[in-house]
């Protein structure tokens, strides 16, 4: 083509030829440049994906029921639209686990819901797409083991965004459980029911429909979701996942197909129970070491306020699994937590909760005690049918331990009985997790250590009249001295080997039912009001008996092992007071310290020996205090003495 012609003008704004050529040449390159733009944009947002599902653990678990009390509710609605499941999960972390690591980033369209101080989780704002639209094949269940990552469908969030579950649909959750059928729910607890389920694969579950109550249903979920989805401990109940499509809520949980505790506690199972009392014992050692994970092993802490029979769910093992913590509280910095309204259940609930709404870990000892008594006695916490002074389960066991009758308390379907020690142990343990003062009740791991720890781990090597011989004498003064000398035959007070007495000290000491203190060579220990119930009950003594630190006694302060020679005391303490007990140094401390040995009156800094007899001067018959005659104190001597 040549000039002449490229240089012609054209109909299009009259522009020349070679103009025209020159702006089709420019737009086809901008339009290049923007699809290449485009293309590499989405390329990096699929790489992003991709590693972020690959980076973020994903948590897969068993299969459990939260509850089991027959209920039939309503269905819910069928209207709503589905959303894609997602991937499985991988092994949990570390036991102790914060918080506030379960929600990851939101999505960037997305609701998010307030579920405390910096946490929060989030739900899909955009529709969900059809179902026939999601890509990869049959969608990953609960127990499948396969997690998908791809994909990148718009308002779908992903397993990364969830960090420790699976985002099941309402779908497959109808599917799994006949559409919700009657003859499926095996339970409701408290603002939900449960259905039992099978996923594909067979995978048996239990599904908590929260009612349709959106305010409680949202409150329940978030509570529910952010306290269990990351916890992992063999003693609760594991939560696979969840849905949330429109106003539904749904938690899926891992299934145990033994029942709950009440169920064979209460239940239609003969004239005689198959829990024996060792099963019983599991069971509540179980119990206490789920309640210790949720006080002591997440920050912040749980409180589960609604322990009970019905919520214990058992295994074929008998292995109890604390369930449904619908009414769960997280705690924050603060020991305590008002309540807007009591919640709970009636005869568990202790007495300051139900009043105040105050709330902390000790309204769960207490009904843990509760639950105690209720598998030692097969009774409920309160039964009307019952006679006026059996009502209240509480009241009567207390009845019965102080009338001397233990065994009496005892399920009459356990045909085999425990020794009186562990019936005792139990019992004691029992009424000092319901102390009306809740600051008198001992933490859920104290508990476990008391009813795990043998009363007298050298019961091989100290003789039980030995080990009786020391505990009288302990209970009769409330106090008990032994010199730093494990060789020794004999102690001093008591006709046993001083290793033993020691040894068996030291024992008490790691249950805190005495107190330790050191000085001079000389061990001290003073009973605790623990170890005062714990002896009084091993050696069957009734309540009028106290030990002699607790009695009024008319000798002056100073001199609290009796009346007897001097060589039969003990060692004075280092101290005076220790805690709520006495000590008794206050003479030592005045005579410039600690005697030596009992008998041994010399010493280089303690008080003069017995045979010192000070002699007073005066110049005169005057009378007056050290200072001439009278008959008191310090009386002058007498004329025929100074001649």
């Amino acid at each position: 083509m040549s000039d002449s012609e490229l240089s012609q003008g054209t109909l299009v704004f009259g522009l020349h030829l070679w103009e025209l050529v020159g702006i089709g040449v420019g737009a086809a390159f901008v339009l290049l440049l923007v699809l290449l733009s485009l293309v590499c944009l989405l390329a990096s947002r699929r790489r992003r994906r991709r590693r972020a599902v690959q980076a973020t653990p994903v948590l897969h678990l068993p299969v459990v029921v939260p509850n089991a009390q027959t209920k039939h509710p309503a269905k819910p609605p069928k209207d709503i639209q589905e959303v894609p499941s997602r991937g499985a999960a991988a092994p949990a972390g570390p036991a102790k686990v914060p918080l506030a690591q379960v929600l990851q980033a939101p999505p960037p369209d997305s609701i998010q819901i307030e579920t405390g101080k910096e946490h929060r989780i989030t739900f899909p704002e955009q529709p969900p797409p059809p179902h026939h639209q999601r890509s990869g094949g049959a969608s990953s269940r609960g127990a499948s083991g396969e997690s998908r990552s791809g994909g990148g469908e718009p308002g779908v969030p992903e397993v990364s965004h969830l960090g420790w579950g699976h985002w099941y649909t309402l779908k497959e959750l109808e599917d799994a459980t006949c559409m919700f059928a009657d003859e499926k729910v095996i339970g409701e607890g408290g603002y939900g029911i449960v259905y039992h389920g099978v996923l594909e694969g067979g995978v048996q579950v239990a599904v908590k429909n929260l009612l349709n109550n959106r305010g409680q249903a949202e409150r329940e979920f978030k509570v529910e979701v952010e306290a269990i989805g990351r916890v992992r401990h063999k003693n609760l109940v594991r939560l696979l996942g969840y849905c949330a499509e429109g106003n539904q809520r749904m938690l899926v949980y891992e299934y145990v197909n033994n029942g709950n505790l009440e169920q064979w506690l209460h239940g239609d199972v003969g004239p005689v129970s198959p829990l024996t009392w060792d099963i019983r014992m599991k069971i509540i050692l179980g119990t206490a070491k789920g309640l210790m994970y949720l006080h002591e092993g997440l920050e912040p802490k749980v409180v589960h306020r609604d322990v009970k029979s019905s919520n214990i769910l058992l295994d074929k093992h008998w292995n109890a699994k604390l369930s449904d913590f619908g009414l769960a509280k997280l705690l924050g910095s603060e020991r305590s937590y008002v309540t807007t309204r009591v919640m709970g259940t009636f005869g568990y609930v202790a007495p300051e909760y139900a009043g105040t709404g105050m709330l902390n870990e000790t309204s769960d000892v207490y009904s843990f005690g509760i639950l105690i008594m209720e598998i030692i006695s097969g009774r409920v916490p309160v039964d009307y049918n019952r006679p006026p002074g059996e009502v209240n389960l509480v009241e009567w066991l207390k009845t019965m331990v102080s009338n001397r009758n233990s065994e009496g308390v005892l399920d009459p379907k356990m045909t085999e009985k425990p020794i009186s020690r562990a019936l005792k142990k139990a019992l004691l343990v029992a009424l000092r997790c319901v102390d009306p003062e809740a600051r008198k009740r001992p933490k859920i791991g104290h508990v476990i250590h008391m009813l795990e720890v043998d009363d007298f781990p050298y019961r091989d090597i100290i003789p039980k009249k030995n080990r009786n011989e020391i505990c009288k004498y302990l209970f009769k003064e409330g106090v008990l001295y032994a010199k730093k000398d494990y060789n020794l035959a004999k102690h001093p007070q008591i006709d046993v080997p001083n290793l033993q007495v020691i040894k068996l000290m030291q024992s008490f000491k790691s249950k805190e039912y005495v107190r330790e203190t050191f000085s001079w060579q000389y061990y001290y220990w003073y009973l605790t009001n623990d170890g005062i119930e714990h002896l009084r009950t091993y050696l069957n003594l009734p309540s009028e008996i106290v030990p002699a630190t607790l009695k009024k006694s008319a000798r002056p302060p100073g001199r609290p092992f009796g009346s007897g020679p001097p060589g039969d005391r003990p060692p004075r303490g280092p101290s005076r007071f220790d805690g709520d007990r006495p000590r008794f140094g206050d003479r030592d401390g005045y005579r410039g310290g600690p005697r030596g040995a009992p008998g041994d009156f010399g010493g280089d800094k303690g008080g003069a020996p017995a045979e010192f007899q000070p002699s007073f001067r005066s110049s005169g018959a005057r009378p007056g205090f050290g200072r001439g005659g009278g008959s008191g104190f310090g009386a002058g001597p007498t004329s025929s003495s100074m001649e």
